[in-house]
């Protein structure tokens, strides 16, 4: 909607329903006969107990170590590893070096193919990107996959390591694409300023613009909640698959519903967006699934951040009063799970082989959660190796539960 004072357009809101069900688990009884349970419980021995503990309260962190020239560092043990969560020194419980990830971890590579977000021209860039890696390397090195995302969900193709394969069946996939473009007509909508009414000509233009304002709310507001929601459940089905899984979603991403154009966050908007980062980083954490945003945008109509906001957000969003439509931007939410960032280049191939790349050698680390006092308890990570000269990722926070 337009407003005359203010010239800002209502901010169309959705909330995700896709939440996770809680499980109890309840110590075993015997029921005898007169169906009155038993207070005898079945015993369990001290491995069993551990393996449950482990199964409800193990975090794993996949860690990328990198000399300066960008190759994997390998060679490390536990003991050169050092973890804090929140400022404080943790226990790491579990550790593994993985050595070619795609032939003896179970890593598998996704480029998400956006249809809803991208334009024809960024589709003709991943193509040819996807084709000059195809030229350089045509054995890729993990089982990789297309996520075409479209206005109907998601289709994920069939995995394999021959890029010219994954080439042809992108063409495929994108041919006869056509975008929905939802702001053609932003600027001739002069969204954002106010209309003097003077005269019923300018009541007719006010009108005409709040229906256009309308559509592009609505549009944008659809095209959000299929890709949040796209994001949301392939990470969750990758709970089921082994191995660790490299999402690289090539292209802008959904809109940012944020700037001067809209009001501002109320509190139940802000506990949405602080619900649905929680939902969405615990889900590719315990996924294992690093999300990588390659050639996303430093500006535009929809998504409005910049270097600084970027650097704010990624120092996390820790409550609820804190959250707004940036901080589930998919920059922010590549950064929480280890991922990379790359803004718009023209060639994406030397970003995509290093995205690839990070399943080649890396280290898994485990750490026992506390339980938290209350729900969705912020807590940073911090992991650190006594090796100069490296650079190191991983996830930069998780969310406790009691």
């Amino acid at each position: 909607m337009i407003c005359e004072s203010g010239g800002k357009m209502a901010r169309g809101r959705w909330y995700c329903l896709a939440l996770l069900c809680a499980v109890i688990h309840a110590p075993a009884q015997s029921v005898p006969g007169d169906g009155t349970a038993s207070p005898k419980l079945i015993p369990r021995t001290k491995a069993q107990r551990e393996a449950q503990y482990a199964a409800n309260h193990r975090i794993l962190l996949n860690v990328q170590v990198t000399d300066p020239s960008g190759h994997a560092v390998t060679g490390l043990d536990a003991q050169d590893f050092t973890l804090q969560i929140n400022h404080q020194l943790e226990a790491i419980t579990s550790f593994q070096a993985v050595k070619d990830g795609g032939a003896t971890a179970h890593a598998h590579a996704f480029f998400v193919i956006d249809m809803l977000n991208n334009s024809t021209h960024d589709l003709a860039n991943a193509h040819q990107a996807i084709e000059k890696l195809a030229g350089s390397a045509k054995l890729l090195p993990l089982p990789t996959s297309l996520v075409v995302l479209t206005e109907k969900g998601t289709q994920v193709s069939s995995a394999s390591r021959n890029a010219e394969e994954v080439a042809t069946e992108l063409e495929r996939a994108t041919r006869n694409f056509h975008l929905i473009d939802c702001t053609a007509d932003w600027n001739n909508a002069a969204l954002g300023t106010a209309i003097s009414i003077t005269s019923l000509d300018d009541i007719d233009r006010a009108l005409n613009r709040e229906k256009t304002a309308d559509w592009i709310r609505n549009c944008l507001n659809e095209k959000y909640q299929l890709s949040f929601t796209a994001l949301l459940d392939f990470a969750h089905q990758q709970h089921r698959v082994p191995g660790r899984s490299i999402l690289i979603w090539i292209g802008p991403g959904w809109p940012i519903l944020s700037g001067p154009e809209f009001i501002p966050d109320t509190p139940d908007v802000r506990q949405s967006f602080f619900a649905n980062l929680v939902q969405v980083s615990t889900e590719l954490r315990e996924g294992q699934v690093t999300l990588d945003a390659v050639s996303w945008p430093a500006s535009s109509p929809i998504a409005k951040l910049n270097s600084s906001d970027l650097e704010t957000l990624m120092r996390g969003t820790s409550t609820a009063a804190q959250a707004s439509a940036s901080s589930v931007a998919m920059p922010v939410l590549a950064h929480i799970s280890g991922g990379r960032v790359y803004m718009h280049e023209k060639n994406l191939t030397p970003e995509l082989a290093a995205c690839l790349a990070d399943a080649n050698s890396y280290y898994v680390l485990g750490f026992d959660s506390v339980p938290s006092k209350g729900p969705d308890e912020f807590r940073a990570i911090e992991v650190t190796v006594n090796k100069p000269g490296v650079t190191l990722r991983t996830n930069t926070a998780y969310f406790a539960q009691p």
